[in-house]
């Protein structure tokens, strides 16, 4: 040693800086380590090594190295190398004394023992407690054979074998992490696991996940492998563990999915278990029985490479699949009186606490601080479990959530009907299916308005057309309204002109708009094996595995009409909801806070809000609902007497679907209303699991909008209207054009009507089509040889908005079809003809007073008056419509002298012979 120490010091003499710079980047690379990570560790140290190694290369570049010289360069390194190596262990030996004293002592009642999350709504009241533990302990003995095969195959092989710490799995484990390779795992054993459950957590990264790792590891090798077997090690882990909704332990979880106890499991059943420990909630066969039974072979499969079971044994259970074993749902034990009145709700809290936070509250004591009005969420209870509404059948399903507008708050669930289990399928929020009608304002109206400054009066024209790869659309009765506004379109739920606008719109911007609104457009698409969530892929076997997903290169058209997979009512609520909040979304959610009970620490959810679209887009939007809402709903439009926003939506099954189960012409899949008002915006879904020709949706039963009503008689009490941003402006226009303008003086009151504008964009050109009409020309009087006086002028043309040529040139890129145009063209001047009329002059004559009389009227270009005295006359030729007189011109004035017209004179030989007085008569 003494010799090393005097080495050192000759070394640290002659070139002090080969060694001082090492030394510290080993010191920042500890302290780095409970920083940043041991990986991002790892990289600065190199980094700093590698810089001065280069910098000091190149000073002594050019130098001759002696073999002495190149001699103490080893040297150097050997000591560098050598103190890291001193340095490291002395800081583990250090480490790991931190970790045994601050160590918890075990004691068996820590793994059965956990105060119940306390569950409150929106007031603070209580209204739940969760995890309120229903387990049965068993002893070692009455665990079957079977069933610690399983675990041992799946979790732990060599857990007979190791004192607490599998440390080939260990190194294994830390080596793929250290190179970036998550999926390695933590290598965890059993004993771990049970040190797990009852001191630490699921912490994974930085400080705390290392010093919560070692001490798993200390409390396994030098607790509990120390003081107690493996066999009561395996006892404690069956027994602690959470695998099924509210019970814990084997036999609980036994009792609730196949209705016996654990002893009587046999291998098809017992790897069923086995495969829970890893994830419970994501493996519950009710919920999700397709990667439960992806599980189950998994285990399976490992029990037989380990030798647990044959070939034979193995190809037996291998067909027993999880819908074969698990007993139906509501004869499973958990179905009891310990389900809350608000479950639905419940589950919702349940499912956005562990997403953000990462824990179970049936599993970790808190105070959970929830969004939910019990006011109305009774009044949805009694709807959805038939108190207070008369559903159709017992097999129809629904969905309904209500959101506050203003914060995003979900106020309450109707996850289903008669719910009576916990975390059972929620149709308020876990559906995805096609929206239907319900999308035109989400992806074709809106963008339209947002991106292309569209207002409610744009034209367009419902005819027969294709998607753009050639397949045939049709509207939902089968016919064509032909020119009209997106206002009428949308309150009329016309598909054609909502594809055609959705077409209209760019494709980007429509993915921008829908997706700040919390939709999920189908750009996203994943391999087999995995679920999509927005644009993540989950391995739907392991659900840490998670790759981004595969995004498409355009949306598909179908989106126009809601034909994607899809959305549920939360999240359609949620949308529109964003119209009556000024074009503010706000991702919904259940709760406010978090208090964990053993340490007081507040979790406060971080709300998400999103600009979705300006203030201006909802306005309108919300305004054309209003509109949409009495068409749309019919005889259930009316809710407390106040107006609304809302839109319908219906499904279509294929047609070949409806001919092999045997369903009429006017049968539909999935039913939606999605309203809202200036408080809450309602998602309603209505419809069936399973096809059936006994059970099925139709066309117009108005059920869903039935449904809808019964809820917003409870929520929607405020009679407000929307406020109009000073963005908007209201003008009168002229109908009939594709892009508006304004009426002339003269534009009949039916041919008027005040529509919406974002400001800037209004109309300011007036319309020509019943604007005054231009006074006569070249008027003269000319009197023949007979006396008699005639006015004739020049013809005026007719005014170009009413010749055939300049409405096909006016209306030819707004149609499609040919057939559609000229039968239009054809409409347009029929009207005029029945009630416009040709061009035509009337004649007035005018006398001392200015006053007009009326003489007659001529489509000629000439017309003789009659007087009854001869004498100087004015005479007033207007120019006028033969039928439609109200923008007759001022009028062109001529002064002109006129011989009177001589009365005629009867025959006095002319005699009436049934008359005897005549002759009598001078």
């Amino acid at each position: 040693m003494k010799k090393i120490i005097k080495k050192f010091k000759k070394i640290w003499k002659n070139d002090c800086r080969d060694i001082i710079v090492p030394i510290i980047s080993i010191l920042v690379f500890i302290t780095s380590i409970f920083v940043i990570g041991i990986v991002k560790a790892l990289i600065l140290f190199v980094l700093i090594n590698a810089i001065y190694f280069i910098s000091s290369f190149r000073r002594k570049k050019g130098k001759k190295t002696s073999k002495r010289k190149k001699r103490k360069i080893f040297k150097v390194i050997l000591i560098i190398f050598l103190g890291f190596f001193i340095i490291g262990i002395i800081g583990f030996i250090a480490f790991m004394i931190y970790i045994a004293t601050h160590a918890p002592e075990f004691s068996e009642e820590n793994l059965y023992v956990s105060a119940p999350s306390i569950v409150l709504n929106k007031d603070g009241e209580e209204i739940a407690k969760l995890g309120a533990e229903k387990r049965v302990i068993i002893s070692y003995d009455e665990i079957p054979e079977v069933l610690i095969d399983a675990i041992i195959a799946t979790e732990d092989s060599r857990f007979f074998e190791h004192k607490g710490v599998d440390w080939a799995r260990f190194l294994k484990a830390s080596i793929y992490q250290l190179l970036g390779q998550s999926g390695a795992g933590g290598a965890s054993t059993l004993t771990m696991q049970v040190s797990k459950k009852a001191y630490t957590n699921d912490e994974k990264s930085g400080i705390e996940g290392i010093i919560r790792k070692f001490t798993d590891v200390y409390v396994s090798m030098f607790v509990l492998e120390k003081n107690y077997t493996k066999e009561q090690i395996l006892e404690f882990y069956v027994n602690s563990q959470w695998l099924a909704k509210n019970t814990y332990g084997v036999e609980q979880t036994a009792l609730t999915y196949f209705g016996k106890s654990a002893k009587d499991l046999n291998v098809s059943e017992a790897a069923m278990i086995a495969g829970l420990f890893q994830a419970p909630g994501k493996y519950d066969p009710y919920k999700n029985p397709e990667a439960t039974e992806i599980r189950r072979q998994n285990v399976l499969k490992l029990m037989l490479r380990h030798g647990y079971i044959s070939k034979e044994e193995y190809e037996i259970a291998k067909k027993m699949t999880v819908e074969k074993i698990v007993i139906p749902k509501e004869e499973s034990i958990y179905v009891s009186g310990e389900v809350s009145k608000y479950q639905s709700f419940i589950d919702v809290v349940v499912d956005e606490v562990k997403e953000k936070t990462g824990k179970n509250p049936y599993t970790s004591s808190m105070i959970i601080y929830t969004t939910l009005d019990t006011n109305i969420q009774d009044y949805v209870n009694d709807i959805m479990n038939g108190v207070t509404f008369d559903w159709e059948n017992d097999q129809v399903k629904a969905g309904v959530a209500v959101v506050n507008v203003k914060d995003g708050s979900i106020v309450a669930i109707g996850g289903g009907r008669n719910v009576n289990v916990i975390d059972s399928y929620n149709y308020a929020t876990e559906i995805e299916n096609q929206i239907g009608s319900t999308a035109k304002p989400l992806y074709d109206y809106g963008p339209a308005i947002e991106y292309n400054n569209w207002s409610p009066y744009q034209g367009i024209v419902d005819e027969p057309t294709t998607y753009s790869g050639g397949t045939p659309i049709s509207n939902w009765d089968g016919s064509y309204q032909g020119f009209e506004t997106v206002r009428v379109a949308l309150a009329g739920s016309r598909n054609i002109p909502a594809l055609k606008t959705f077409k209209n719109n760019d494709k980007a911007q429509i993915i921008e708009f829908t997706t700040n609104l919390g939709l999920t457009p189908e750009i996203y698409s994943c391999e087999s094996g995995y679920t999509r969530k927005k644009n993540k892929c989950i391995n739907k076997e392991d659900p840490n595995d998670v790759v981004n997903a595969t995004k498409a290169s355009t949306l598909h058209e179908a989106h126009a009409i809601g034909g994607y997979n899809g959305e549920s009512p939360l999240s359609m609520a949620a949308a529109y909801a964003a119209f009556s909040n000024n074009g503010v979304y706000t991702e919904p959610y259940s709760f406010t806070k978090i208090v964990y009970q053993d340490t007081g620490e507040e979790f406060i959810n971080d709300v998400q809000k999103t600009r979705a679209m300006s203030e201006e887009t909802a306005y309108i939007i919300s305004d054309m609902l209003a509109t949409t809402a009495p068409v749309a709903l019919g005889w259930s439009y009316n809710i407390n007497g106040i107006r609304y926003a809302a839109k319908t939506g219906t499904t279509n099954y294929p047609e070949k679907v409806m001919i092999d189960v045997g369903l009429p012409y006017y049968a539909v899949n999935d039913l939606w209303t999605v309203g809202y008002n200036t408080e809450y915006a309602i998602g309603v879904w209505y419809g069936y699991d399973s096809l059936s020709s006994e059970y099925f949706n139709s066309l117009n039963s108005g059920q869903h909008t039935r449904l809808f009503q019964a809820v917003g008689k409870k929520v929607f009490t405020n009679g407000s209207y929307f406020s109009k941003p000073s963005g908007v402006v209201q003008v009168e226009v002229e109908t009939g054009y594709v892009e508006a303008m304004l009426p002339s003086e003269y534009t009949p009151s039916d041919f008027r009507t005040t529509e919406l504008f974002i400001a800037g964009t209004e109309p300011t050109t007036t319309s020509p089509r019943f604007a005054k009409l231009s006074d006569v020309s070249n008027l003269k009087s000319v009197t023949n040889d007979s006396g008699e006086t005639k006015l004739t002028w020049d013809k005026v043309k007719t005014p170009e908005i009413n010749t055939e040529s300049y409405l096909r040139k006016l209306y030819s890129s707004a149609f499609e079809n040919q057939g559609f145009l000229d039968s239009y063209i054809a409409s347009r001047l029929e009207y005029n003809r029945s009630n416009i009329g040709d061009i035509g002059y009337d004649i007035y004559i005018k006398d001392d007073d200015e006053n007009l009389k009326l003489l007659g009227s001529t489509t000629k270009n000439e017309y003789t008056p009659e007087v009854d005295v001869t004498g100087e006359y004015t005479f007033v030729v207007k120019t006028a419509y033969t039928i439609f007189k109200s923008n007759a011109s001022n009028g062109k004035s001529i002064k002109t002298h006129v011989t009177a017209t001589l009365p005629v004179v009867p025959d006095p030989d002319d005699s009436n012979d049934n008359n005897d007085n005549n002759n009598d008569q001078p």
